[in-house]
């Protein structure tokens, strides 16, 4: 018998020797319940639960440039996200949005032309905005000269007097675009910020 210092009563401790248990595991348990000396014993089975996708050591930088790239203005956001995101992550909705962004900004330089020739400058533009993205991030254009012209159905003299200028002026509207979104992303990204 001991007696407690706060003087809440006397407290009793029967010795693991003296208690009676009875033969049966049943009958054991609820003794022990109705005594208040059931213990739980637990056994670990397996090593406790990982996340299914761990998150890399850059998800928090990641979701910094992923805020930055979505405030851009819409021609610019979709050039960026079709240029430097994985193809599982941009759309057609980047690619064709790039596309609109440039023709956008083209069509008053195209002036009055004819329905077919406007045709044929739209599809130049969407091979435009291709190529651009391969130069890019490869440092090379996807489509050759020779290439464009035989996608296009334009003879090789045309190409160089009509159409290899309003190629030129493409892609410096889209190094625009490219220039102006990267410089905002940096600005709202801050100093010292950087995207590996």
């Amino acid at each position: 018998m001991c007696r407690s210092h706060d003087d809440d009563g006397v407290q009793y401790i029967i010795p693991s020797s003296h208690k009676k248990k009875a033969t049966e595991p049943a009958l054991r348990v609820e003794q022990e319940i109705r005594r208040g000396f059931y213990q739980v014993h637990g056994v670990a089975t397996r090593a406790p639960a990982k996340s299914s996708c761990p998150l890399s050591p850059f998800a928090f930088e990641d979701a910094k440039v992923v805020r930055a790239v979505n405030a851009l203005p819409d021609d610019q956001r979709h050039w960026i996200k079709y240029a430097y995101c994985p193809e599982e992550v941009s759309g057609w909705e980047d690619e064709s949005g790039a596309v609109v962004a440039l023709w956008k900004e083209y069509e008053p330089q195209a002036g009055n032309v004819r329905s077919s020739t406007r045709k044929t400058l739209q599809g130049l533009a969407h091979l435009c905005i291709q190529d651009m993205k391969a130069q890019v991030n490869r440092g090379k254009g996807a489509h050759s000269p020779a290439r464009i012209r035989e996608l296009l159905g334009v003879p090789e003299a045309n190409w160089r007097r009509d159409w290899s200028p309003r190629w030129r002026a493409m892609q410096e509207i889209v190094r625009r675009l490219d220039r102006d979104g990267l410089e905002q992303v940096a600005t709202q990204l801050g100093p010292g910020e950087h995207v590996a």
